[in-house]
């Protein structure tokens, strides 16, 4: 299953988490701090996707259908399947 969702929900759901333990500097610094190292700053989407052992990602966004056949054909060859 794979979960969209936006950075702005993710920095307000941190925010509220925030001023239910208390609205000192000490939080407010620690909520700026993990804004920063989850790259949650900038406005944009996020696909969340559960983690898992893969034996291949094939991004399909930006190739064509030919090329991902192709990327995947090459990737079974290789495994001898």
């Amino acid at each position: 299953m794979v979960a969209r969702t936006h950075t702005r929900v993710l920095r307000e759901a941190l925010s509220e988490a925030i001023q239910k333990a208390g609205t000192s500097r000490q939080y407010q610094s620690l909520y700026q701090q993990w804004v920063k190292a989850f790259s949650i700053d900038k406005d944009q989407d996020v696909v969340i996707v559960p983690k898992g052992k893969y034996d291949l990602v094939v991004n399909t966004k930006w190739d064509s259908k030919k090329k991902n056949v192709n990327l995947l054909d090459d990737y079974m060859k290789s495994q001898g399947r």
